[in-house]
């Protein structure tokens, strides 16, 4: 068993839900348990106290990422809950290098904004992303995403061990059409 996973390369992206980013469903879900643990002779105590913790347990042990698998050349976008992953295996050919990628993204903030804030409902940010890339740098696997260059190039020493392969500038190949 220990030599099948050995083949498998896994790259975790972290938390689904990371508690610095979702507080507010933490401390919500801590509150309802409490709240109904503490109910006196509660009916619904007894129902909504296992279900809440049942929330908060999936909420602290999800992850997501990517298992590459070298021998039969697959690879899959993973979601995991108590350690069991789930994911549709892909075929994995032609990666031949590793981009660290920078780009401006937006994120829309209207659901999570407060009435009183006059700013506008779109947030820009800065993201720095690591993907494995084919020569013409048209085919990429997300192997990361980074606050910073440095974490991402940290990442990459990391895994230039695992596949041996060089870290490029993002340069794609322009592709001819034909007319």
């Amino acid at each position: 068993m220990k030599a099948k996973q050995d083949k498998v390369i896994k790259i975790s992206y972290g938390m689904r839900f990371p508690p610095q980013t979702n507080w507010i469903a933490y401390a919500l879900a801590v509150i309802f348990i409490v709240a109904f643990a503490t109910a006196p002779k509660s009916e619904a105590g007894i129902v909504m106290v296992p279900i809440i913790s049942l929330i908060l347990l999936v909420m602290l042990t999800a992850t997501n990422g990517v298992k590459i698998n070298k021998e039969t050349k697959q690879y899959q976008y993973y979601f995991s809950v108590f350690g069991i992953s789930v994911g549709k295996w892909k075929k994995w050919y032609g990666y031949s290098c590793f981009v660290i990628k920078s780009s401006r993204k937006k994120q829309d903030r209207r659901l999570t904004r407060d009435f009183v804030d006059r700013e506008s409902s779109t947030r820009r940010f800065m993201t720095t992303e690591l993907y494995m890339m084919d020569s013409t740098h048209r085919k990429k696997l997300l192997c990361g995403s980074f606050l910073t260059y440095n974490e991402a190039k940290k990442k990459v020493l990391e895994l230039k061990r695992k596949f041996d392969y060089p870290l490029q500038k993002f340069s794609p190949k322009r592709i001819a059409r034909k007319r």
